[in-house]
């Protein structure tokens, strides 16, 4: 039997599907890129905003009708938190060939009454998350690893911030971090399979606590693996503590760039959102990245644009701050309220109009921004490591690098910049020995 996966949303769920694939992999099931040949569909949903939704109940409708047969597992935060808007897709007559997975049977596909598969794919494939046959015809079909160069690795779920404006709490409400033992063997097991760098990830993973260990203590341990280099994904920023920024300015096979996201640059509307920082922490906060991991470090964050109370000074106050601060790169949303969240109600203060208006301000100095990032580290050598076949990757601070030169998948080299173009670097192997 042949399984086709789509996958919405955040890095936790990407990793996620990996897992569930990796596990229907081990119970015999085949994967197929062509959801037509599929038996089992499963798609694993985003409710961050209600277009994340939208875009989910719309493709799951065209899935089936392009798969009259197969059956489907729904699985992902909206389906934790809108389960009616799912089943009214299938028929009453149809409603056999739907299935609704919940969040504590997610990665345990072994409890969601799959059918038994007739032929075996296990046993004519390299076992790894990713490692499928192609499964073309039933029975047969190629095998191969499949491991990317830079691969996800999560080790906490839940989130119990409850910021007004996210649905996340709901949806994803128990806290719980993976063993670290467990984290280790993972590492190990993407290492051996010629896997890079990993990136750690988590629903809110500056929360990671297992028992008297933090994030910080994780990092420590897998150091001595022999990874060639460790990313963390985003961290609010009450995570970024002095003690984790010691260890990454000490260690540069920790990537040199951080995600923390800023969300507003007015102190009125961080306090609407219920985030636990004002401005004034932040741009502490900023300050000691800068002073820990040096002035060209990589440095992203989010801004939701648009909250209720928002106005054209509250707007140009998160303009003035992201600019003065100096990001590499902005994340930029346009505010969706999310029914059950406790800013749904409030009223919008800010029209359609305005709010496409502010939206492009924002890109504007996004593009700005990344420019003078970029050209900053032009003026210097950088690490990169080479993700495809096309000389393409990422530096430790997150700039994008293109090689001139003949460059080897998976490998890091030093580069040296040579120009700008749009939004990468284009950049020589470099030879002198000389940082």
């Amino acid at each position: 039997m042949r399984v086709y996966f789509h996958t919405f949303g955040c890095k936790s769920n990407q990793y996620e599907t990996g897992q569930i694939a990796a596990k229907l992999l081990d119970m015999g099931f085949g994967r197929t890129a062509r959801p037509e040949t599929a038996e089992l569909i499963v798609v694993n949903t985003c409710s961050v905003t209600h277009i994340a939704e939208r875009k989910a109940r719309n493709i799951i409708r065209k899935l089936a009708a392009a798969s009259p047969q197969a059956g489907f597992y729904i699985c992902g935060c909206a389906v934790n938190i809108q389960r009616e808007s799912f089943t009214k897709i299938f028929a009453e007559n149809l409603a056999s060939r739907l299935t609704l997975v919940y969040q504590a049977q997610k990665l345990k596909p072994e409890t969601w009454g799959l059918p038994k598969p007739r032929f075996d794919y296990a046993q004519r494939s390299l076992r790894s998350a990713r490692g499928w046959p192609g499964a073309e015809p039933e029975g047969g079909g190629k095998t191969g690893q499949n491991y990317r160069v830079r691969e996800f690795l999560k080790i906490q779920e839940g989130c119990a911030c409850f910021c007004s404006y996210c649905i996340v709490p709901y949806a994803r409400p128990v806290l719980a971090s993976e063993p670290p033992e467990k984290i280790r063997a993972a590492a190990e097991k993407l290492l051996a399979n010629n896997v890079s760098e990993i990136v750690l990830t988590g629903i809110n993973l500056g929360r990671y606590q297992y028992r008297n260990k933090n994030l910080t203590d994780i990092l420590k341990l897998l150091l001595p693996t022999g990874l060639a280099r460790i990313r963390l994904s985003s961290l609010e920023p009450d995570r970024v503590t002095p003690d984790l920024l010691e260890i990454m300015a000490a260690n540069p096979r920790l990537a040199r760039h951080l995600h923390i996201p800023l969300q507003s640059g007015s102190d009125s509307i961080l306090q609407a959102m219920n985030r636990q920082y004002s401005t004034a922490d932040f741009r502490r906060l900023i300050l000691s990245v800068r002073a820990m991991l040096g002035a060209d470090c990589g440095l992203t964050t989010d801004i939701i644009v648009g909250f209720p109370g928002e106005t054209a000074e509250t707007f140009r106050a998160t303009c003035a701050l992201v600019q003065e601060l100096g990001f590499s790169d902005l994340h930029i949303f346009p505010y969706s309220p999310r029914a059950g969240t406790a800013a749904a109600p409030r009223p919008a203060t800010c029209p359609e109009r305005e709010l496409k208006q502010f939206c492009q301000t924002l890109e504007n100095l996004r593009k700005k921004m990344q420019r003078a990032f970029l050209e900053k580290q032009r003026r210097r050598t950088l690490e990169v490591l080479v993700e495809n076949d096309r000389g393409q990757g990422f530096s430790s601070e997150y700039a994008r690098v293109k090689f001139l030169d003949r460059v080897e998948r998976g490998k890091i080299y030093t580069a040296r910049p040579r120009a700008i173009k749009e939004d990468f670097i284009l950049a020589e192997i470099d030879t002198s020995g000389k940082a």
